[in-house]
């Protein structure tokens, strides 16, 4: 039989934001959304992608000599240029080069290689409460994989979490639920005009899962990214109140302050940045923001605390 293999972009141990106790995250590669703030943008496309870094190249230009396709050229100043559109990721050129300025993001594994590297901090899991988060990216693009992934974590006692956009088929994530213990649901603004200028999609179908989700029984936690100019305001905020005044779940909502932390990855991929004038919000902005659902069926927490 054959194995099931997903792209994966990172896993990250020992982390205590992504769920309850001491937690590995597994960063899936590929998603439908296209925010404009996407502080992963490395987990955005659907294919490994190789990258160069200035910093440590000694401009020996060998791998312009061992790439067979010609994908990789000078541009200017001397700078090392990959085209993606004819790179066929044989990684001669990260191979080959002496001081380890080229690599790539994106990396094949099966299930059972994800979880021997979950399984390592099973002891960290017990006593903490701990376990696996699947994120992203967005999980559900490999719908397949997680699902043997979260079956197998059940079948070994691991706590688990996902984080999703939402925007997904609801049967295909209906199925993935039956194996979550919890799910961190992103909303990024109500508006869905304002949802498809700025992550180039519609709400439409985040907005009719989170209903379904709803109804069944399951922890989950709303998460919206704090982003000056696009869903601070008081609108969107009494929105997404009269949305969850509907909700029969109690609802926890994380506000997430809107961070530059992964803009170098930009650099990186050679792709513009269209957030980097934009000012990270101030607390005084945040508390403001939490204090329209004070008296709600809603419990805000800044920074997921």
């Amino acid at each position: 039989m054959k194995k099931i293999k997903g792209l994966v972009v990172n896993i990250q141990r020992y982390s205590i934001h992504d769920g309850p106790g001491i937690r590995t995250v597994v960063f899936m590669k590929g998603c439908p959304l296209r925010c404009k703030w996407c502080s992963n943008p490395e987990a955005i496309k659907s294919t490994r992608e190789i990258f160069w870094q200035e910093d440590k190249c000694i401009g020996c230009l060998t791998c312009l000599t061992v790439c067979p396709v010609k994908a990789v050229r000078i541009s200017g100043e001397k700078k090392i240029f990959i085209d993606q559109s004819i790179c066929n990721l044989n990684e001669l050129c990260i191979k080959n080069c002496p001081s380890g300025a080229l690599d790539i993001f994106g990396y094949e594994m099966t299930v059972d290689e994800v979880i021997d590297i979950v399984k390592k901090d099973l002891s960290y899991y017990d006593v903490s409460g701990g376990g696996i988060t699947l994120s992203g990216g967005e999980v559900m693009h490999q719908f397949k994989f997680a699902v043997e992934l979260l079956k197998k974590c059940k079948a070994e006692k691991i706590n688990t979490a996902i984080e999703t956009t939402g925007y997904s088929d609801w049967n295909k994530m209906e199925e993935l639920l039956k194996y979550t213990d919890l799910v961190f649901y992103d909303l990024k603004s109500m508006d869905e005009e304002i949802h498809k200028a700025t992550t180039g999609v519609s709400n439409k179908i985040i907005l009719e899962n989170l209903v379904k989700l709803d109804k069944l029984n399951i922890n989950f936690i709303i998460r919206m990214p704090f982003i000056p100019g696009v869903n601070d305001t008081s609108q969107n905020a009494h929105m997404m109140i009269d949305f969850f005044s509907k909700c029969k779940s109690e609802i926890t909502l994380q506000i997430l302050p809107f961070h530059k932390y992964g803009s170098y990855k930009y650099k990186l991929l050679k792709i513009p940045f269209e957030m980097e004038d934009v000012e990270m919000p101030k607390q005084t902005e945040l508390e403001k923001f939490k204090a329209y659902f004070k008296g709600t069926n809603v419990k805000v927490e800044i920074g997921g605390r």
